[in-house]
This record gives C-alpha cells, sequence and structure tokens, in this order.
C-alpha cells in the first residue's frame, strides 16, 4: 500500500512538473507596424498564442481605437497632420498562467507632399502671368498657356483622379488650337 501511494505521489509531481513547462503566459505572436503617415490607415492585428487571453492596450495615441471582436483585438486608426511624432504602445497579455508584455514606439512621419491643386493653379497662373508679360502677342501667349495646362494636367492633377486630368489637357488643347492657329502669322 506505501509502494502505490509513493508512484502516486511520484507520477503527480512529474505530471505537475512536466505540465508547469508546458504551460506558460501567453505570448503575443504578432508583430507590430511602427511607422504611419499622415492621412494612411494604421491596422495591427494583435495575435496571442492563446485565445482565451485578455488583451489591454495602453498608448499616448489618441487617433488610435481599440477594436475588440469575439476572437481579436486591432489597433486602428488615421493620423492627421497635426499628429506626427512618436508614440508609446504598451500591450499586455493575461491568462491564468501569467502576463506577458509587448511594448513599441509609432512613429507618425511626415510625407512627401506632392503638389496640391493649390499650389497647381499657382503655378500655372503664375507662368500666365510671366507669359503675359513677356510675350506681346496673345494668341501665341494662349497656345503656350495651353501647352502649360497640358503639362499641369498629366503632372499635377494626376493624383485626384481622370477627371481632373481630362480637363486641364482638354482645356490646353483648347487654348494651344485657339492660340495656333495665329502662329506664323504677322499681326498689324
Amino acid at each position: 500500500m506505501k509502494t502505490a501511494t509513493a508512484v502516486v505521489i511520484m507520477l503527480c509531481v512529474m505530471a505537475m512538473v512536466s505540465f508547469s513547462s508546458i504551460a506558460s503566459a501567453s505570448t503575443i505572436t504578432s508583430t507590430p507596424v511602427t511607422h504611419v503617415q499622415p492621412l494612411e490607415k494604421y491596422n495591427y492585428h494583435v495575435t496571442a498564442n492563446n485565445t482565451s487571453a485578455i488583451i489591454f492596450i495602453n498608448t499616448s495615441a489618441h487617433w488610435l481605437i481599440k477594436v475588440v471582436g469575439s476572437n481579436y483585438t486591432n489597433l486602428t486608426g488615421i493620423p492627421q497632420d497635426t499628429d506626427v511624432g512618436t508614440y508609446y504602445v504598451n500591450i499586455t497579455t493575461t491568462d491564468h498562467f501569467g502576463t506577458t508584455y509587448q511594448n513599441f514606439t509609432l512613429d507618425v512621419v511626415p510625407s512627401v507632399p506632392l503638389l496640391n491643386w493649390q499650389t497647381g493653379l499657382a503655378i500655372i497662373f503664375g507662368f500666365g502671368l510671366i507669359a503675359i508679360g513677356a510675350i506681346p502677342d496673345l494668341r501665341f501667349m494662349l497656345f503656350l498657356a495651353g501647352v502649360v495646362w497640358v503639362f499641369a494636367g498629366v503632372g499635377i492633377f494626376m493624383p485626384f483622379g481622370l477627371f481632373f486630368v481630362v480637363l486641364p489637357i482638354g482645356l490646353g488643347l483648347v487654348l494651344m488650337v485657339i492660340g495656333g492657329m495665329s502662329v506664323g502669322q504677322d499681326t498689324d
């Protein structure tokens, strides 16, 4: 009887030792994206190796939102131009075996600005003013303004969509035709 009790106790101790070496606190298995540009959507799908783990998120980024579903946790948001900077993010997973952490910094880095439509219009009208002052022939100036509008349509307005490309190119071609009808003709 004593031998059987000793064997049972020894088996229980061995099972506890092997179970404690197998069972450990959940770990975060996902890797965060650590930089984003203004007006770009940030989304970090936080995953742990134990689906029953509770995930806590603490961050200094006021523009980030924690979205919790039945089997997922997302950290998402869209920073604005005024949010450029560095933010801390602390993620904690907790289950009945313990707690683990994932800490990182999230950088909102300014993007290289494309020419916006206001800058594009300023460039076009600037060329127009220079042309008015430098070219006495109005028809030739219209021809050159048409060329500027065609290049502006392709180079400046391309990010805004096809409509914003076709409109200035069309206007530029009309100006080139009107102004080009007299190119090479003598004026009185």
